[in-house]
């Protein structure tokens, strides 16, 4: 397909600012000559040494910006056959059964994650305003700004690892991927399952030291309460029958480059033999443990084995995909604080779709 191709040779802006990046670190530094004013200290006059110093300390933090900012303008455009597609959807895409009547079975993604966005502005301020408070004006206040800056980053890691463009990634694979899996969803049984977990509290004391402001020391006596969990135990629900009952079907997906699934599952009971005998074998199994100890817990819910929330369809005819879907590239592009362009270009370059997986079961 003439897109996925364009993507592919499209000019590896982020590569090749990551190795300037790098380049950048390896250059030494001498600190500079400063000059005192008040309580403050500033730059007296500039050197090679001087040039090389700030080189080292701001360039691969300029170069990174500068990518997030060329990057995000860039990666904000959309593929323009996937919207042509949008725009004039043939019987083919048109999905029926929604209570206001018939609407695209493709869509385009609406997520600006300004959430990624706002924190890795804020990693850049943090770091930028520390790195001048600190080399150039020998502010020690800088420092406070570069471990909040730091604080962020982790945020950042978080938010990255959490984010729903983490688990399409890792979840890609081509058109010819995608019937099996279905495949093997429909054929697969579910699993519900009861959990009970049986506990008390227990009165346990602790020692607390404390240092006033005049070198006293002082020792208290703290009580607290604690859980304490004596028994656990998890069982399934036995079943005799279980019919796939998903409709609808994903076709249309060779129109388009790329191509984001979002999968749900849910289930319900044939008949009112089987929601007894659910009833009765979770009564049966709180009770039997209930004496065990002072509190007892109950949780119940159902799984379906291999399930996956999200996945990603390429659509390589030649069987390369773009570098851009490759996880590694995502990763090293989160940590060079890149992960915002790199989801926006998915996101622009993609169309969404929707599945359910449906399950009746009976005893």
């Amino acid at each position: 397909m003439d897109s996925v191709k364009n993507m592919r040779t499209q000019p590896c802006i982020l590569l090749i600012g990551l190795m300037l990046a790098i380049t950048t670190n390896l250059v030494g530094a001498t600190p500079l000559e400063t000059t005192h004013l008040g309580n403050h200290s500033y730059p007296s006059g500039f050197d090679i040494d001087d040039i090389l110093f700030f080189g080292a300390s701001f360039g691969p933090l300029s170069v990174l910006l500068v990518l997030f900012v060329v990057l995000s303008f860039c990666c904000g455009r959309r593929d323009p056959n996937s919207e042509r597609l949008l725009s004039h959807p043939d019987d083919a895409l048109i999905e029926e059964g929604l209570l206001d009547g018939q609407v695209p079975l493709y869509e385009f993604g609406t997520s600006s994650h300004i959430r990624c966005l706002l924190i890795s502005l804020t990693t850049f301020a943090c770091c930028y305003a520390g790195l001048i408070m600190l080399l150039i004006l020998n502010m020690t206040e800088g420092q406070f700004l570069l471990y909040t800056s730091a604080g962020f980053f982790l945020i950042y890691l978080i938010d990255c690892c959490c984010a729903s463009t983490s688990r399409y990634m890792f979840n890609a694979r081509d058109t010819e991927g995608l019937l099996p899996y279905i495949e093997k969803m429909q054929a697969s049984r579910p699993v519900l399952w009861m959990s009970v977990e049986c506990y008390h509290y227990e009165t346990r004391s602790r020692t607390c030291t404390e240092t006033d402001s005049d070198g006293n020391t002082t020792t208290t006596t703290e009580y607290y309460e604690e859980k304490v969990t004596t028994y656990t135990e998890k069982i399934h629900f036995q079943y005799n029958y279980s019919r796939d009952e998903s409709h609808g079907e994903i076709y249309g997906l060779e129109r388009f480059p790329i191509s984001k699934i979002k999968f749900r599952k849910s289930y319900e009971f044939a008949n009112d033999q089987t929601v007894n005998a659910y009833n009765q074998q979770s009564e049966e199994f709180q009770s039997s443990n209930r004496w065990r100890d002072t509190y007892m817990d109950y949780s119940e819910g159902w799984s379906l084995p291999g399930y996956k929330k999200n996945m990603l369809i390429v659509n390589n005819e030649d069987g390369h995909d773009p570098i851009q879907l490759n996880y590694g590239v995502y990763i090293l592009a989160n940590m060079f604080l890149l992960s915002y362009p790199l989801r926006m270009w998915l996101e622009k370059n993609s169309v969404n779709t929707k599945y359910q997986f449906f399950k009746s079961i009976s005893v």
